[in-house]
């Protein structure tokens, strides 16, 4: 069991962003093609190849959270002495666990009144298939909850290591 989570952890996510990646390259292409050269868009493939992007960037968040590769500023914190570097690591997550939560709480309600009103994607083709817009505005809890996740597990990462080493420098860095 152990075996199976590590693997879905280290190799789920990358291998879904690039299927997403690529599928959505791949849209994006296609209706390039049809558009330019066939003189035919299709009415569905700029909406779905959007949708596709969002949970992209979504789970690459919670990616770039993991390997510690987000956009930060540590400069002050490459001065700090790592008992204070520690906290104020914490002090970060933290604060980031309160935002995640905050853009939860906001965005359920917006997903539920999709839910309640059957509201439906705009082109005709997603129409159609009955494709309910709940299912794109879910793409906000779901990205931030795996933020929440990864930050927890950076948390827990970084104490471990702190207690048993003492060091925090190889936590950081990128792509641990």
């Amino acid at each position: 069991m152990r075996r199976i989570l590590k693997v879905l952890d280290d190799k789920f996510e990358p291998f879904l962003i690039n299927i997403l990646f690529i599928s959505f390259t791949f849209i994006i292409l296609m209706e390039v093609f049809r558009r330019y050269a066939l003189n035919s868009p299709s009415d569905w493939s700029e909406e779905l190849a959007r949708y596709i992007f969002v949970y992209m960037i979504y789970l690459a968040a919670a990616w770039a959270v993991k390997t510690g590769s987000h956009l930060r500023i540590d400069i002050l914190l490459l001065k700090m002495s790592t008992g204070r570097r520690i906290y104020f690591e914490t002090f970060a997550d933290v604060c980031f666990v309160i935002c995640s939560l905050a853009i939860i709480t906001y965005s359920l309600p917006i997903m539920k009144i999709q839910l309640e009103m059957g509201t439906l994607a705009q082109s005709r083709t997603l129409m159609d298939l009955k494709f309910n817009m709940a299912y794109a505005y879910a793409s906000v809890p779901l990205g931030w909850s795996l933020v929440i996740i990864r930050l927890i597990q950076r948390e827990v990462k970084i104490w471990k290591t702190y207690l048993q080493t003492g060091k925090l420098e190889q936590i950081i860095r990128v792509g641990e």
